[in-house]
C-alpha cells in the first residue's frame, strides 16, 4: 500500500490524500484552497484535479472526512465516474446547503445533483475498495458528522 499527501501538510486547507496499492485506488479528501493559503510551492486547485483525476487511472472513490471546503470544496470539478462518499448526515446538510447555494444568481456549475449522488458511509461500517478496506470512526472537529478512516489492506 503506498499513501500520497497531495496538500494540507504544509498549508492549512487544500487535504487531499491518496492511497493506493497494485490493483485499487481511492482518494481521501479533495479540498479547495483556503484563499491566502496559496504558497510558492503548493500546488494549485487545477493542478491537484489533474495530478488526481485527469491522467486516466482509474479510481475506486472520493472519501470526504467533512463537508468543510478544504476538505471537498472541489467535489464539482471530480468527473462523475469516479463516485463520492460521505458520512449520511453530511449528506443530508449539503443537500440542504447546495441548494441554497445553487440558487444564488449568476451559479454556472449547479453541485446539487453531485451531492445528491453521494454515496453514504456510516461509523464503524468498513468499507472495502478491492483490496483497500476503509474504517470510518466519529472524530471531535468543528463540523458535525466528521471523521478519521482506519486504512487497511488484506
Amino acid at each position: 500500500m503506498k499513501i500520497i499527501i497531495h496538500r494540507g501538510t504544509q498549508q492549512t486547507g487544500g487535504c487531499a490524500a491518496e492511497i493506493r496499492t497494485e490493483q485499487h485506488r481511492i482518494i481521501i479528501d479533495c479540498g479547495a484552497n483556503l484563499p491566502g493559503s496559496e504558497m510558492d510551492d503548493a500546488i494549485t486547485d487545477e493542478q491537484l484535479l489533474e495530478k488526481l483525476f485527469h491522467r486516466g487511472e482509474p479510481c475506486d472513490g472520493v472519501l470526504f472526512s467533512h463537508y468543510h471546503g478544504d476538505h471537498m470544496g472541489l467535489y464539482r470539478e471530480i468527473p462523475q465516474e469516479y463516485p463520492l462518499y460521505a458520512g449520511a448526515t453530511a449528506k443530508k446538510m449539503l443537500e440542504c446547503l447546495t441548494k441554497r447555494l445553487d440558487s444564488i444568481p449568476g451559479t454556472i456549475k449547479k453541485g446539487l445533483p453531485r451531492i445528491q449522488g453521494i454515496q453514504p458511509y456510516f461509523p464503524n461500517k468498513q468499507l472495502i475498495f478491492g483490496d483497500i478496506k476503509v474504517t470510518p470512526y466519529v472524530t471531535d472537529h468543528s463540523a458535525l458528522d466528521a471523521y478519521m478512516f482506519l486504512i487497511a489492506d488484506e
